[in-house]
């Protein structure tokens, strides 16, 4: 049962010295570059809003022909 703790704690230890060596070791930069991309949100309600309203239209379409 005391091995079990020891091996426990030191896997915890080894845990957190991988966090800290992880946080230091990412470089962190402040300045925006000129050339910086945005994405586009695949949630923009606008765009999703123009798409179901072309999908509308051209199921109008298909029935107007079929019918």
């Amino acid at each position: 049962m005391k091995e079990t703790i020891a091996v426990e704690k030191r896997i915890l230890d080894l845990q957190k010295e991988n966090t800290l060596e992880e946080r230091k070791s990412i470089n962190v930069t402040f300045k925006d570059g000129p050339k910086k991309k945005t994405l586009k949100d695949p949630f923009d309600l606008e765009g999703l809003e123009k798409v179901l309203k072309t999908l509308s239209n051209e199921m109008v379409d298909i029935e107007k022909k079929v019918a």
